[in-house]
């Protein structure tokens, strides 16, 4: 986890376009403050150190878990440098000429070679919750929570996590930040990983809450545990056949033959509709719901 800021400026587009030539100036922190141990319990170890880039003040909670092989990085970043890029990189000793991306409706693969132009120009690339580079027996995939610009060259995965730009916005990402990436080891490919489960996990985590001792008493509880994976698919319709704003999505949900109904929330407004359908492969697997029995 290698924290590192560039001088970015591109020749247009302040705020979108980061130039190719920006990693001729980078930028070490200028200060890193002592490790401490904040949290030791039977889940996880978090340690905690700050650094600084100028006048900007980084603050990470590095979460290693006993239980669970992925490293979280929690972030708090007080941002007041305009023109500066923040990126975490991680080394990794992966011989693979082609990393994986995950984008809205499954994924996609880019080389991580510079043998022709148009790889050279995918020096940073979009992907959603995770990046994957694996050789067959081994990998590393790099989740976040909300950061979107991948570069994986060289056997370096790096995460672009600020940029300060001053045009049209002339204090755009000036204040704090706050959100968590993590890197995640694993044997074999992402597949046989489930780092796809992994992100979301990582993006939905379980939710918490503290309730007094009387409301314990009478609460009911009622768990069901299955092996069954459930294969959902979205596809939009047209906004002719949708008075919605946000559009209107239908799910379709199979589990083994059973008529499923699902109470989650869902990423943006929407309506949405379920309806029978005979069993079928998907090619992915979008968010995970809670399950109930229709009857």
């Amino acid at each position: 986890n290698v924290l590192r800021t560039y001088e970015d400026r591109p020749m247009q587009w302040d705020n979108w376009d980061i130039d190719v030539f920006y990693q001729r100036k980078p930028y070490e922190a200028d200060w890193y403050s002592p490790v401490r141990i904040v949290e030791s319990g039977d889940v996880c170890i978090v340690l905690e150190f700050s650094c600084g880039f100028v006048d900007s003040v980084v603050t990470q909670r590095v979460c290693l878990y006993h239980h669970l092989p992925r490293i979280d990085f929690q972030t708090k970043a007080d941002w007041k440098t305009h023109h500066v890029l923040l990126k975490t990189h991680f080394p990794v000793d992966v011989n693979a000429t082609r990393a994986t991306y995950e984008i809205q409706f499954g994924n996609v693969e880019r080389e991580t070679t510079n043998n022709y132009s148009w790889d050279t120009a995918k020096f940073e690339a979009c992907g959603h919750k995770w990046a994957d580079l694996s050789e067959n027996s081994s990998g590393v995939s790099l989740l976040n929570d909300c950061k979107y610009g991948y570069g994986i060259k060289k056997g370096d995965m790096s995460l672009t996590l600020i940029k300060s730009g001053t045009y049209p916005n002339e204090d755009a990402d000036i204040g704090e930040h706050r959100f968590t990436y993590s890197i995640y080891p694993h044997a074999g490919r992402w597949q046989e990983a489930k780092t796809v489960e992994m992100a979301y996990n990582l993006n939905v985590p379980m939710p918490v809450k503290r309730i007094g001792k009387d409301a314990v008493k009478s609460m009911t509880v009622s768990f069901t545990a299955t092996r069954r994976a459930a294969l959902l698919r979205s596809s939009k319709r047209p906004r002719t056949e949708t008075a919605s704003l946000c559009g209107c999505t239908r799910i379709r949900i199979t589990v083994s033959g059973h008529i499923l109904r699902a109470v989650a929330p869902l990423f943006m407004c929407m309506n949405v509709t379920f309806w029978r359908r005979r069993k079928q492969n998907l090619p992915f697997v979008e968010r995970p719901l809670k399950l109930y029995s229709n009857h």
